[in-house]
């Protein structure tokens, strides 16, 4: 999609002669995870050394863990990062092969526009907290980037004063520990495939909490229009509804950089919905915000060789650098600038979706951004069963459990029956107990209040009053009629 754009506009201007975009795609299989990191930096060597053609950038594989073995791969080439998130892809902490020790900057080629993971989570614990969630779990892909996505997770969750009730890699998941710890949230710091094992897992187990988010996960096939799944929630660093200002491409750059702009703002549309249409009339689907930063990564890329004037890697590596807090490129991914760590700057614009009752994605905070509320609890699978196939005949409430807690005066397992309150105050039971019966009935009422489940409408509760007036007054004669008057008043009111 970049490359076509780019050809669009002519091709990038270097020493003013346009330039052809030119991909190599290396195939390295679909093995396992400890065969593809043996062949990434195998490969990779041999794309730097001119295997494959001559080679001015490498886009690096998805992952924390592949990532850093491109980057060490190809030392002297721009590595640009679209998929690593984990800070120890970008500094050195304990490691003795450093770019720079003395920083902690471990790879002085390599530039990412990612987040950092240990913030991926922050914005969905301060809607826990805010919304009074509770009692947290935390379950984790044993990589790097679950660990550390997990790690910040449970500090942040401790400045909140949210109690961490469970917490365990995936991996060593007890589910019989999971379930007696009672969360009432649970996050998961997967990647796809783990996200979808997890979710399969919790579904064979007819066990969820009432709220669950998340990483990598919501655009997965086997998650995305799988009503299994409806109502889990996640983090996203980019989404198509992103409108602020610094989201929107500039129509008016001088030339050279007038042709990095690819998704220029509009009257009524932003740069962020223009890459979705585009993203979309392409491709058949929605951009996973994955497909988005590959396309942010390859702006970096685009603007620093612009403003080297070269296609050197010493140049566009010194370029990409110059690219910070301060000095960024503004588009339809945001402000893109890049730390000493070559780690995305000051990047807090996290976003959580959350699937609602069709299946269908909304935003759900930050609250500017928001096309739904939040759905919390979240039903269970019983529950749900219960919803989808008779939701209690409209005349009650599914509960976890997947039974129905029918309104007065419905009842029978799916509240299917409606005549128990009439049939009560007729029947011989209540003749000369009508105070009891009556106060039966209060308590009935009473606790219904108590538990919420009184949000019917007006007119449902004045028939059923009406339906008890006419009942005691059936039975005027066994009540007496003074009592039957004020009860009657008391039924009105």
């Amino acid at each position: 999609m970049w490359q076509r754009k780019i050809h669009e506009k002519g091709g990038i201007q270097v020493n003013g002669k346009r330039y052809g975009v030119e991909f190599v795609l290396v195939n390295i299989g679909d093995q396992t995870l400890s065969e593809i990191e043996r062949k990434v930096p195998v490969v990779t060597r041999l794309l730097a050394q001119g295997n494959y053609g001559p080679i001015d950038a490498i886009l690096a594989p998805y992952s924390s863990s592949l990532t850093p073995l491109a980057a060490a791969a190809a030392p002297n080439l721009p590595v640009l990062a679209a998929g690593a998130a984990s800070d120890s892809v970008y500094q050195c902490n304990n490691l003795t092969q450093c770019y720079d020790k003395d920083k902690n900057i471990r790879f002085g080629n390599l530039f990412g526009v990612l987040a950092s993971a240990s913030h991926y989570f922050d914005i969905i614990l301060n809607m826990a907290r805010v919304r009074k969630l509770g009692k947290v779990a935390l379950l984790w892909d044993p990589t790097p980037f679950g660990i550390e996505a997990c790690t910040g997770a449970e500090e942040r969750a401790l400045e909140l004063n949210l109690p961490i009730v469970y917490a365990n890699s995936i991996d060593d998941m007890n589910m019989q520990e999971l379930k007696e710890s009672d969360p009432d949230f649970l996050i998961g710091c997967t990647y796809p495939d783990t996200c979808v094992k997890l979710l399969k897992t919790l579904q064979s187990q007819d066990w969820v909490p009432k709220a669950v988010a998340l990483s990598t996960c919501l655009r997965h096939p086997d998650v995305e229009g799988n009503t299994s799944h409806r109502f889990i929630m996640g983090p996203t660093q980019w989404h198509t509804s992103h409108f602020e200002i610094n989201y929107q491409e500039p129509v008016d750059l001088p030339e050279p950089y007038k042709s990095i702009s690819l998704f220029p703002m509009g009257p009524n549309i932003s740069s962020a919905a223009r890459f979705r249409n585009e993203y979309f009339n392409e491709n058949g689907r929605e951009p996973p915000y994955q497909a988005a930063s590959a396309m942010a990564a390859l702006y970096a890329l685009h603007f620093a060789i612009l403003s080297g004037n070269s296609t050197s890697p010493s140049s566009v590596i010194k370029q990409l650098r110059n690219i910070n807090g301060v000095n960024s490129l503004k588009s339809f991914w945001g402000y893109i600038g890049f730390d000493k760590y070559g780690r995305m700057a000051e990047y807090d614009d996290f976003s959580t979706l959350q699937f609602d009752e069709n299946s269908k994605l909304q935003v759900i905070t930050p609250i500017r951004m928001a096309s739904a509320d939040l759905i919390y609890p979240m039903p269970s699978y019983k529950q749900y069963d219960c919803l989808t196939t008779h939701n209690c005949s409209s005349n009650g409430v599914c509960m976890r459990g997947g039974d129905c807690l029918c309104f007065v005066p419905h009842h029978g397992t799916t509240c299917e029956q409606n005549e128990y309150v009439r049939a009560l105050l007729e029947s011989d039971r209540c003749k000369g107990l009508w105070i009891a019966c009556l106060v039966i009935l209060i308590l009935i009422l009473t606790a219904l209040t108590i538990l919420g489940l009184t949000g019917r409408s007006r007119s449902f509760w004045k028939q059923m009053a009406s339906d008890m007036e006419t009942a005691l007054n059936k039975n005027r004669d066994d009540i007496g009629t003074h009592h039957v008057n004020e009860i009657s008043d008391v039924l009105r009111q």
